[in-house]
């Protein structure tokens, strides 16, 4: 977690802190924030959202919170896991973008590209077009929507034994000796970890999984102010942060030279208890 600076130095920064929001529901609880991505040169904008909804709502609620086209999509999935994962990504989505576009979540659509990476329809900000990236894992959604400028990427994982054999195979020697060095969490959250890691770097590039997972090998992992940042063996000019709410993982890849602050504590309170005032 990395603690807010109490006055903003930018008169965006004013705007930001103005726009962390709450929301407990019935069905779902949220934390979305606008985000600002500090670089020596600039500060850009953008948004991240968090949903817990272990529950499907009535189709009546859903389709108030899709278009036609998405509700259409989602009666026609016949799991419930399916219709989970889409809703919760959706959900998260929406309201990410809405923080930053000023629409109402449910006026926007999102569609996907060819190679199906999520794209927001006629969204932007002070006239930047905005991306965004989606992740979900069991009743938890997560989405990050940023300047096209300024490539970012996301991605949540549930830490699981059984998962964690599979993604050792996916490491390299040098990638299980860095995270073999690092002692602060459980062997299997670390494989989780770098998991999550690899993935949301690989949605920053756009390659998803259809690049081999050796590419984007893990340089450094190291704890800095709550967080947990890691660098990249072949690409050095990204980095990942991570952090670990109950028992998920989340990480956001994004240019090495941006900061940006997360406040784990809030995110966790948000969506793990009831008290949110």
């Amino acid at each position: 977690m990395v603690a807010k600076s109490t006055e903003a130095s930018h008169p965006l920064e004013r705007l930001i802190q103005q726009h962390e929001v709450f929301s407990p529901r019935g069905w779902c609880r949220a934390y979305s924030a606008r985000l600002w991505l500090r670089r020596p040169e600039s500060l850009n904008q953008g948004a991240l959202c968090l949903c817990r909804c272990p529950l499907l709502p009535s189709e009546r609620l859903v389709a108030s919170l899709l278009t036609s086209e998405e509700f259409a999509y989602y009666a026609g999935v016949s799991s419930e896991k399916r219709k989970q994962s889409f809703l919760i990504g959706r959900y998260a989505a929406k309201k990410a973008v809405s923080l930053v576009s000023n629409e109402k979540p449910e006026d926007i659509r999102i569609h996907y590209g060819v190679f199906n990476n999520p794209l927001i329809s006629n969204s932007s900000t002070q006239g930047e077009r905005l991306e965004i990236s989606i992740s979900h894992a069991s009743e938890i959604g997560a989405a990050l929507v940023f300047p096209s400028a300024h490539q970012m990427g996301i991605d949540i994982e549930r830490v699981d034994a059984t998962k964690a054999k599979v993604i050792e195979k996916e490491m390299t020697r040098k990638e299980l000796d860095t995270l073999n060095e690092w002692s602060a969490l459980d062997y299997n959250s670390i494989l989780t970890m770098a998991w999550t890691i690899k993935e949301s770097l690989s949605k920053s590039l756009r390659t998803g999984l259809m690049t081999p997972f050796s590419v984007f090998e893990i340089s450094r992992v190291s704890a800095r102010g709550g967080l947990i940042e890691s660098t990249f063996s072949n690409f050095s000019q990204y980095k990942s942060i991570s952090f670990k709410m109950a028992d998920f993982f989340v990480s956001l890849t994004c240019p090495k030279r941006t900061e940006i602050e997360i406040d784990v504590q809030k995110i966790f309170k948000g969506l793990f208890t009831d008290d949110v005032s």
